[in-house]
């Protein structure tokens, strides 16, 4: 699935006065730092009770040690400015690019063991973060840092962490410095193994009609590489042996064919309780529950998976989806309706409140003799079956797939694409 570039043409820069946390709240003594301190203080007791001066010089060499440790981790993580660069969209459950522009302030030393990530968000696990070995004096790099969504929504990043611990590990000192961004982050988008849509054969409405392509319908627009499931008949047999591997000829429909995808990954009503947060958290712009269900993300997948193929073939493409917000979206081709449709899907929340085949009875351009219509959805009810009645008699073609009849795993290769529940105790 294409997404929109991240591009950082230019170093950006770096404003004068940025809010950042104060060093000193973030400082905190670890473990073994705990542990030093508690060593001094007994050894600094028994010092003063045996009057013994090697003791009490031993008790200054380790406060002088974790003073040390604390001052230096304070002026290192004071010295660093960090600037993240703009960042578009991201898929779920695949890695994508931050980019950080860092610039060291000091003249005259290094520092070392530098830790730059995003500020964690409670409730939300934390994204990577990237371990700095050392930074020149007056240094200013560009780096990279790959991290990785699970589930598809809307991704606040409020700011960027630095901390640093060194020499010694004793202190670790955290300054969060404020940059607040918002990511896209898009379902992701398997594999087509065949092209339904030209198949009738593999509709399950009882009422949709068989329709083959007339001759002259379609147009010779190139090769490509063979996949499994294409009709061994349109194998190009002598580019094949001259390449080596078998490809397979192209075509294009002449006419402006349109495909439109619905979509009802939550077909059961949920409670009122659960509609009232949804709503809330579309408003806020926030992702919906951190632990989705797999089968719905895998509905999701498939609909994005069919928007993006039939866009590479020369479709026009619309989108009827049912939740909390009803989506509508009018047949058309590029990247911009690419675009648009997978920002919809990604913001797709439960607590719709019409049937689906309401939602239909308005939408005038859901017909005709050249459009053809995928629903897709978790479980079929009546409200389905209705809406496969109504449009039988007013488009080319009607499919209904459901995770129970076995054509999700037949039609699409969707592996990879939805991560799996986390068990939670």
């Amino acid at each position: 699935m294409a997404t929109l570039p991240m591009t950082s043409r230019a170093l950006p820069v770096f404003a004068a006065a940025v809010r950042r946390s104060s060093p000193l709240r973030g400082l905190r003594a670890s473990g073994s730092g705990l542990i030093v301190i508690v060593v001094s203080i007994l050894v600094a007791i028994a010092s003063f009770t045996s009057e013994a001066n090697l003791l009490l010089l031993l008790f200054g060499m380790a406060i002088a040690v974790v003073a040390f440790n604390a001052v230096t981790c304070v002026q290192t993580v004071r010295s660093i400015d960090v600037e993240r660069g703009p960042v578009v969209a991201a898929v779920a459950g695949r890695p994508f690019r931050l980019v950080y522009t860092i610039r060291h302030r000091k003249r005259w030393f290094k520092s070392w063991v530098v830790r730059i990530g995003e500020t964690p968000v409670a409730g939300r696990a934390p994204l990577a973060e990237l371990l700095l070995a050392v930074l020149r004096p007056g240094e200013e790099r560009r780096v990279e840092l790959k991290a990785v969504c699970p589930n598809r929504g809307r991704l606040a990043l409020r700011g960027i962490r630095v901390s640093c611990g060194f020499p010694f590990g004793l202190f670790t000192c955290t300054v969060d410095i404020e940059a607040p961004a918002e990511l896209i982050v898009f379902p992701a988008a398997g594999r087509v193994r065949r092209e339904f849509w030209h198949q009738q054969a593999l509709a399950e409405s009882p009422d949709a009609r068989r329709q083959e392509h007339a001759a002259g319908q379609d147009e010779f627009h190139g090769v490509r590489e063979y996949r499994q499931g294409d009709n061994p008949r349109w194998i190009h047999w002598r580019r094949s042996a001259h390449t080596g591997q078998l490809v397979v000829r192209e075509h294009q429909p002449v006419r402006d064919s349109q495909l439109v995808v619905l979509l009802d990954p939550w077909p059961e009503s949920p409670p009122a309780k659960a509609v009232r947060r949804g709503l809330w958290q579309r408003l806020r712009g926030t992702p919906g529950d951190p632990r989705p269900d797999p089968t719905v993300e895998r509905m999701i997948s498939a609909a994005a998976t069919v928007v993006c193929e039939a866009l590479d073939r020369g479709y026009r493409v619309g989108m009827i989806a049912r939740g909390v917000v009803p989506v509508v979206l009018a047949p058309a081709g590029g990247r911009a309706q690419r675009q648009r449709i997978l920002n919809e899907l990604a913001l797709l929340s439960p607590g719709a409140e019409r049937s689906f085949d309401q939602m239909i009875q308005n939408v005038r351009w859901c017909s005709g003799s050249n459009a053809r219509c995928v629903l897709l959805t978790v479980r079929s009810h009546e409200s389905h079956a209705r809406l496969l009645r109504i449009l039988s008699g007013r488009t080319a073609s009607v499919m209904l797939i459901t995770p129970q009849s076995g054509w999700l795993d037949k039609l699409f290769d969707l592996s990879g694409t939805v991560p799996e529940r986390r068990r939670t105790a």
